[in-house]
């Protein structure tokens, strides 16, 4: 690989590693505004956790979107095999969204043993994004 290619696959594999991460952090966040809600378990506490859910799953379908994108042009570029876009997307980012829904349009009240998987497959997908994080780190490596 010649040293153009190796700075452009060094400088997407950073903005993909930058923008996995928000997806690390905004599941985090959600994850506490839920905690807030078991602690107190009031209507208004779930409509934070809600409105909140509305506003990110938005902004990380736009982010999803470049991921994927930038993926895709440093294809032939990694050597992983977890960096193909669609393997990547599925694995990591459709479901972290897909997450956001499910917060969205779960109404804890009459379904606590639904809530209870949600936070443990918020947890789980933590993991897996730093998971994630970790192998992107790997690839920059010379």
């Amino acid at each position: 690989m010649g040293e153009e290619d190796t700075t452009k696959k060094k400088c997407f594999l950073h903005v993909i590693h930058h923008d996995t991460s928000i997806f690390k952090n905004e599941l985090a966040r959600l994850k506490d505004l839920i905690d807030e809600y078991n602690g107190d378990p009031k209507p208004e506490k779930w409509e934070r956790v809600k409105e909140y859910s509305k506003s990110e799953m938005k902004r990380l379908e736009e982010i999803r979107k470049y991921i994927i994108r930038h993926l895709d042009i440093i294809r032939s570029l990694v050597k992983n095999h977890r960096l193909d876009p669609d393997k990547f997307d599925y694995v990591y980012i459709k479901y972290s969204v897909d997450l956001f829904y499910d917060a969205y349009f779960m109404d804890p009240q009459y379904d606590q043993p639904g809530l209870a998987d949600l936070i443990s497959d918020i947890e789980d997908q933590i993991g897996q994004v730093d998971a994630a994080l970790q192998f992107l780190d790997v690839e920059k490596a010379p």
